[in-house]
């Protein structure tokens, strides 16, 4: 049989992405290898760039080839920390402009991503080499809440009051005169509103109207005398 001389190629020079590596190969079916950083396996992980060679025997011969590596300039992103926010808010995500293209995970190819539910968030991009940097940030969304201080309208008479209380259990208290206590008492006619607002910093509000009536005085006038067989026409004040 004819046993052919080595004749190997590690290919052309190559441009690597900065965050992969690349993989030399020699081919198999040699009785020797020597790369010059003296190992002596039939494939070499190259993780820096720099000029790169094999050298390998068989029973005709020996043959090498020599390959420089170069890297691509490493670049980063970022979507920032982790952040939460109150229901009804939203949070804009941007990785930055410039790059080749946009890969977010939910399919979106958009530079930006509006996030507005708890989840995990992600975007992919690659500059115009086709390399790659990717980024992951978690959102928390904080549930809506509602609170309650009664019927929308309350009736009393003039001189009566209510308590308007909130719901117990929240880190602050506002009310529409400024007080910051749980309970108002109220007896001037008007709009009252409580706000709420909870651990998150999240906040909540309920409103109603007070109606006071005016109890009615003097409807029949004033006290008066008459004579006997007169009479008194009485009606009554508006």
């Amino acid at each position: 049989a004819f046993l052919p001389g080595p004749e190997i190629a590690l290919g052309n020079d190559t441009l690597v992405c900065f965050n992969e590596v690349l993989i030399l190969n020699a081919g198999q079916g040699y009785e020797t290898y020597l790369w010059q950083d003296g190992s002596s396996g039939q494939s070499l992980v190259v993780t820096q760039p720099g000029t790169y060679w094999v050298q390998v025997s068989n029973q005709c011969g020996s043959g090498s080839d020599t390959i420089q590596v170069s890297f691509s300039e490493a670049y980063d992103i970022s979507l920032g920390n982790d952040t939460s926010f109150c229901y009804g808010n939203t949070v804009i995500l941007d990785p930055g402009a410039g790059y080749q293209s946009y890969l977010w995970q939910n399919g979106s190819t958009a530079q930006t991503m509006v996030a507005a539910t708890t989840g995990t968030y992600w975007v992919e991009v690659s500059d115009s080499l086709g390399c790659i940097a990717k980024d992951t940030v978690f959102i928390e969304a904080y549930m809506d809440f509602e609170i309650s201080i009664g019927e929308d309208t309350v009736r009393i008479c003039q001189g009566d009051y209510v308590f308007l209380t909130g719901p117990e259990g929240y880190a602050d208290y506002l009310w529409q005169d400024g007080s910051g206590f749980p309970t108002l008492l109220a007896d001037t006619a008007g709009t009252y509103w409580l706000e709420v607002t909870d651990e998150n910093g999240c906040a909540a509000r309920d409103s109603m109207e007070l109606i006071v009536h005016v109890i009615p005085k003097n409807l029949l006038g004033s006290d008066t005398i008459i004579c006997p067989g007169e009479e008194l026409n009485l009606q009554a004040l508006t």
